[in-house]
C-alpha cells in the first residue's frame, strides 16, 4: 500500500492535472496555437534531463482519443512539477503555430502560459519539496537567425545574450540519397519516370501552398506529377483547387509510416518549403533538412529573411520565390525538369552541406556543449 505522503503526492499532481487541462482548454480557445518546448534540467551538477515534450493548448484538438486527449495533458503537467523545481532552465522553442491577429505577441502569451503553470505547480508542491536557495537560470534556444532576431527584439539588451541559435538537424543515416530506380515506393506509386515535386508534412494554416496547385496547372502538359504527402488545414482547399481546375497531375496521400520515410521523401526530384508571408522567425520548417539529407532540389516560396531562404542561399542547392510568384515558381520547376544534371548537382550541395550543418551528430555536440557550459562545478 503506498504511503501517506505518497498518497498526499498523487492528490496533488491530479488536481495539478485539472488546471493544467482547464488553462490549456482556455488558451487553446483563446490563441490557438502550438508550441513545442524541450526542458533540459541540470541541477546538481550531473546533467539530468528533464524533457517537456509539448505545452500544447492546440495540440489536444489534434488528437481524437479523448483518453489520449486526457493523458497527454497530464503528462505535461507532471513535466511543470519538475522543471519548477530546476535550478537552470533551457527552452528550446520548435515551432509555434499563431492565429494571423495574434502575430508577435505570441511569445508574451506563451512564456506568460509557462510561468503561471510553474508557479501554480511550486505553490502547491511547496511543503513536499524542499527548495535549493541556487538563483534560477533561464537560455533559450532558437532554431534559427530570423527566430533569434525576433525573440531578441522582445527582450531587454542584457536578456539579449541568453538567446542561443541552435538549428534543427535529421537522421542523416536514416534518410539518405535513394535513386527512384531502386525506390519501392516511387515504383508503387508509379513514380520512376515521372518528374516529382515533393511536399510532404504538414499542410497548415501556415503553409503558402496554392501557389504550388497554380503552377501545376501552369504545367499540366509537362511529364511532371505534384505530390503532397500529409494533411493539415488546408489539405481540403488543396483539394477543391484541384477538383476545379480538373488537374491530373497533382496527386495526395496521406501521412506514412516513419519506418517508409526514406523512400517516400526520396520518390522526389525536386522537393518544396513554404510558408505563409509574415511568418518568418515563428516558423522554421524542420522538413527543409531532411529533403536535404535525400540529395534533392529544394524550391523555397517564402520570405527572404527566413531561415530555409539563409539556407537555400548559403548551400546554392535549391530556388527562393515570393510566396505568390506563380510564374517564377513554375519556371524554376520546369527548369530543373529540363535539366537533370543541373539538379543533381544542386541535390549533392544540398546533401553536403547537410552533412556539414545539420547531422544529428552535429547538433547534438552543440547542445552538448551547451548544457556541459552549464554544469555547477
Amino acid at each position: 500500500m503506498p504511503g501517506r505522503e505518497h498518497k498526499i503526492e498523487l492528490i496533488v499532481l491530479s488536481a495539478v492535472d485539472i488546471c493544467v487541462i482547464a488553462l490549456s482548454l482556455h488558451l487553446a480557445f483563446l490563441a490557438r496555437q502550438q508550441l513545442y518546448v524541450n526542458v533540459f534540467d541540470v541541477r546538481t551538477g550531473a546533467m539530468t534531463f528533464t524533457i517537456l515534450t509539448y505545452i500544447m493548448s492546440f495540440y489536444i484538438f489534434d488528437v481524437n482519443n479523448v483518453r489520449e486527449k486526457v493523458l497527454s495533458i497530464s503528462y505535461l503537467s507532471r513535466y511543470i512539477v519538475a522543471i519548477s523545481f530546476a535550478t537552470v532552465i533551457v527552452v528550446v522553442i520548435f515551432y509555434s503555430f499563431p492565429p494571423w491577429k495574434l502575430g508577435r505577441g505570441l511569445a508574451l502569451i506563451n512564456m506568460s502560459f509557462i510561468t503561471l503553470l510553474c508557479f501554480l505547480s511550486r505553490l502547491l508542491l511547496q511543503p513536499l519539496h524542499s527548495r535549493t536557495s541556487t538563483p534560477r537560470r533561464i537560455l533559450i534556444v532558437v532554431l534559427g537567425q530570423c527566430m533569434k532576431e525576433l525573440v531578441e527584439g522582445k527582450l531587454d539588451n542584457k536578456c539579449k545574450e541568453k538567446v542561443i541559435n541552435i538549428p534543427n538537424w535529421a537522421d542523416g543515416e536514416y534518410i539518405r540519397p535513394i535513386q527512384k530506380e531502386d525506390n519501392w515506393f516511387a515504383k508503387e506509386h508509379s513514380l520512376v519516370d515521372k518528374t516529382v515535386v515533393l511536399h510532404s508534412g504538414n499542410m497548415g494554416l501556415g503553409h503558402q501552398l496554392e501557389t504550388v496547385i497554380e503552377a501545376a496547372e501552369m504545367l499540366k502538359a509537362e511529364d511532371i506529377v505534384f505530390l503532397f504527402i500529409g494533411d493539415g488545414g488546408k489539405r481540403t482547399k488543396l483539394e477543391r483547387m484541384v477538383s476545379e481546375r480538373g488537374l491530373g497531375n497533382v496527386m495526395f496521400l496521406p501521412y506514412q509510416p516513419y519506418r517508409d520515410l526514406p523512400y517516400s521523401i526520396s520518390c522526389s526530384d525536386i522537393t518544396v518549403v513554404a510558408l505563409e508571408k509574415g511568418i518568418e522567425g515563428i516558423c522554421v520548417p524542420c522538413k527543409l533538412y531532411a529533403f536535404m539529407a535525400t540529395g534533392r532540389p529544394v524550391i523555397g516560396l517564402l520570405g527572404q529573411q527566413s531561415e530555409t531562404a539563409r539556407v537555400i542561399d548559403a548551400s546554392g542547392c535549391g530556388y527562393r520565390f515570393d510566396q505568390d510568384d506563380v510564374e517564377g515558381f513554375a519556371n524554376a520547376v520546369l527548369y530543373l525538369h529540363k535539366n537533370k544534371t543541373e539538379a543533381k548537382s544542386m541535390g549533392m550541395r544540398a546533401r553536403e552541406y547537410f552533412d556539414r550543418n545539420f547531422t544529428r551528430q552535429r547538433i547534438s555536440r552543440q547542445y552538448y556543449e551547451l548544457l556541459k557550459g552549464l554544469e555547477r562545478p
